[in-house]
């Protein structure tokens, strides 16, 4: 039986119920995969139950076992298909643990913990979403241990221990600190009118340069915003300064708002601020007065440059509903929380990573190399970084170390199919056509390529990998292994039809695709079959048009559907009348 497969992924898909959703509430709430504390492991091969207790990790310091690197893993990313979604899985898992120990190390700075209250309400509310909050308490405990393996007593435990949880405790120690005033929620709906000019660095493509005309370095833009600036506060029409240089751009933005982009939403924590042009400008703004001018600022948004503005007027618009007492508390939700990603960025961002398990270095690889990534993005946006950029040759060198990590892994598991997959793109990538590779070279690397795929396809099924592996049997003259592969995709369509018109053409162009390579082989009968199968189909997908264009047509406005593989539909009644209505 494979491991992973799209057949035996629609049959467990039949039978999801309520009992799911509940245990989805869990694991994407607290990162834990309660009934699965020994499930996959690399690329989905099991792990052993005496190994879990071991340290694969240290961050910061403190252990990470076997068995809480692997519920992360499990609870964000369990049925990733080997090769890179698989990797990126386990990225996500790390970045969740490093992020679960940041806020361990917050909530030890300020003394916070969950309380049993706090743990007490969310079992209440796990009550409710199982549809257990009439029950009794011991028919309640007797629905954990049935359905979800667990015990009253150890699920508080973990929730006393949940991320979800500190966190939340966190953001309510911040709101105690918090000094919101009245003023400060009516900010959130204060609008003001701007006329910017901006005086761009290089050739933005904002305010692009003529041709034949030199972009502005750092410094001669600077220069020029502050001489514009100085002829702005002596009179000169501002609209008119865009003609002194065609680099110019001068905007007069009409009312936005100033402190907020969405009133209620944290507008204000975008690394671009509220305006646009970064926090800077931002801050400039709120300073100066109604007819007055802000300093030259240089812009930390989406472009280079330097900027400054007159402001025009301002208003606050307050809504109809607006309730002063719930619009301060809002407000001090929305600072809690900003100070929390603020503090927890920073500890993210200078976490120490060491690597007990070997085993899981290519992954801190992937994840190390993730952060740099990010970082180097911030830094073309003209964000603030912890540090200097990151350069191409760093970034290069910590892929070729990830890509060597792999190969290690793949030494000590050669059935591993993630470091099978991960090794084989490399190849792809990198070697296969690389300046200066040989003829000898490619055709040993096409020799490893095909071990690699048959190892990864040893473990899982995918269509567009054993594909390749067919097209390179035949590549490398091997047309009697190439045979069994088309021919094995042949069964496995033949096993797993289509069942709508988007997996109908899908279909299609797999059997025209077969088609071509048996008749390639010499196989003109093989191909009759596939040139069969691809006639048939065909004749499915007019069918199927026809049906889907009917059932959208005849939807009752009333009743929506969603179809579910393998063809399955659940229908939810959608009620346009009142209560009152009814006869």
């Amino acid at each position: 039986m494979k491991i992973f497969s799209l057949t035996n992924f629609r049959r467990l898909t039949k039978n999801t119920n309520w009992c799911c959703a509940l245990f989805f509430a869990i694991l994407l709430g607290f990162g834990f995969a309660w009934n699965q504390l020994v499930g996959v492991g690399r690329g989905g091969g099991p792990t052993a139950t005496n190994s879990l207790d071991r340290t694969v990790l240290k961050i910061d310091g403190i252990p990470v076992s076997q068995l809480e690197y692997e519920r992360a893993a499990q609870a964000l990313g369990q049925t990733a298909a080997p090769g890179p979604p698989f990797v990126q899985a386990q990225v996500a898992a790390i970045a969740q643990l490093v992020q679960n120990t940041a806020l361990q190390e917050l909530a030890k700075k300020y003394h916070v913990q969950v309380t049993s209250t706090d743990v007490d309400r969310y079992i209440d509310q796990l009550r409710v979403q199982a549809g257990q909050q009439k029950a009794s308490d011991s028919a309640w405990e007797n629905f954990l241990e049935q359905n979800m393996g667990t015990t009253l007593a150890d699920l508080r435990r973990q929730l006393a221990k949940s991320p979800q949880l500190l966190a939340q405790a966190l953001i309510n120690y911040f709101k105690r600190h918090q000094h919101i005033t009245l003023q400060d929620a009516q900010n959130q709906y204060a609008q003001v009118n701007l006329l910017t000019v901006f005086v761009p660095i290089g050739n933005s493509p904002l305010s692009p340069a003529k041709p034949g005309q030199k972009p502005l370095t750092d410094t001669e833009a600077q220069k020029l915003a502050n001489e514009l600036l100085a002829k702005a506060k002596a009179g000169a029409d501002q609209k008119a300064l865009a003609k002194t240089d065609p680099r110019v751009r001068v905007v007069q933005t009409g009312f936005r708002s100033e402190y907020s982009q969405v009133p209620g939403m944290m507008g204000d924590n975008s690394p671009f601020g509220v305006l646009g042009y970064g926090k800077d400008f931002d801050a400039a703004v709120h300073a100066t007065p109604v007819n007055g001018f802000t300093p030259v600022i240089k812009t930390n948004g989406l472009f280079s440059g330097y900027i400054f503005a007159k402001v025009l007027a301002r208003k606050t618009v307050l809504p109809k509903n607006f309730n002063a007492s719930q619009a301060v508390a809002d407000l001090q939700t929305q600072k809690a929380q900003q100070e929390l990603q603020t503090e927890l960025l920073q500890l993210i961002n200078n976490a120490k990573i060491q690597v007990v398990d070997p085993d899981k270095q290519p992954y801190v690889d992937a994840y190390l190399l993730q952060q740099l990534q990010q970082k180097q993005l911030m830094a073309q946006l003209g964000q603030p970084t912890s540090g200097p950029a990151p350069t191409k040759a760093e970034l290069d060198a910590l892929q070729q170390k990830e890509n060597a990590d792999f190969e290690a892994l793949l030494k000590r598991n050669p059935n591993d199919p993630t470091a099978a997959l991960m090794v084989a793109q490399d190849i792809e990538q990198n070697k296969l056509y690389a300046k200066g590779v040989t003829p000898a070279q490619q055709q040993a690397y096409r020799q490893q390529l095909i071990q690699l795929y048959q190892t990864a396809l040893n473990n899982y099924e995918d269509r567009d990998l054993r594909f390749k592996l067919a097209d390179l049997y035949a590549a490398q003259k091997d047309f009697t292994d190439a045979r069994k592969q088309y021919e094995l995709i042949a069964k496995y369509l033949a096993e797993d039809p289509p069942y709508n018109s988007t997996t109908d053409q899908q279909y299609i162009g797999y059997y025209q695709r077969l088609a071509n390579a048996f008749s390639a082989l010499g196989l003109p009968e093989e191909a009759k079959k596939m040139q069969q199968q691809l006639a048939q189909i065909q004749q499915q997908l007019a069918r199927d048009k026809v049906k889907e264009a009917a059932a959208n047509k005849s939807a009752s406005p009333l009743q929506s559907s969603v179809t579910l593989p393998p063809g399955g539909k659940a229908s939810v009644p959608l009620s346009t009348k009142s209560e009152a209505s009814k006869p």
